[in-house]
């Protein structure tokens, strides 16, 4: 037999044919899925088709969470996240939405940048008469988004 040349395949009627579905596909299109299965040899010659691999949606179990949509991918799946909220790895392969940590982003601080707090300001008092000092000037005051606190008492 030269180089490259292939035996022909003898296939016997009843005879049944051990198939695998290739990577990234299974027989439900689950991830766990069963990959292995066998067909028959028709009276024709031809293999019977019962069974089909199909395309996994890796969305199913996926683990994105509550605040996460799941996009299927080749092999994989991706989640996008809802706002404050970030893609975060949970094993090195599956992805997950975790909340974002503002303090951590904001270097510490428990305030958003372009607003005031401090410990002085909230213990100092104005050396002028308290009744004519508008709250926005007033160093005992701090904002936090649209709220405003006082040390006045």
């Amino acid at each position: 037999m030269a180089r490259g040349e292939q035996l022909p395949l003898v296939r016997t009627f009843g005879q049944l044919q051990p198939k695998h579905c290739i990577y990234g596909y299974s027989l439900d299109g689950h991830p766990n899925g069963e990959i292995d299965f066998e067909e028959e040899c028709l009276a024709d010659g031809n293999l019977s088709h019962t069974r089909h691999c199909e395309d996994i949606d890796y969305c199913i179990g996926h683990r994105c969470g509550d605040h996460g949509q799941c996009t299927d991918d080749l092999l994989q799946y991706h989640c996008s996240c809802d706002a404050g909220y970030e893609v975060a790895m949970l094993d090195g392969s599956s992805e997950t939405c975790r909340q974002i940590d503002e303090c951590a982003i904001h270097g510490g601080h428990d305030y958003w940048p372009g607003t005031t707090r401090s410990s002085e300001f909230l213990t100092s008092r104005p050396s002028r008469d308290d009744s004519r000092i508008d709250s926005r000037d007033d160093p005992r005051t701090f904002s936090r988004g649209s709220r405003t606190f006082s040390s006045r008492t």
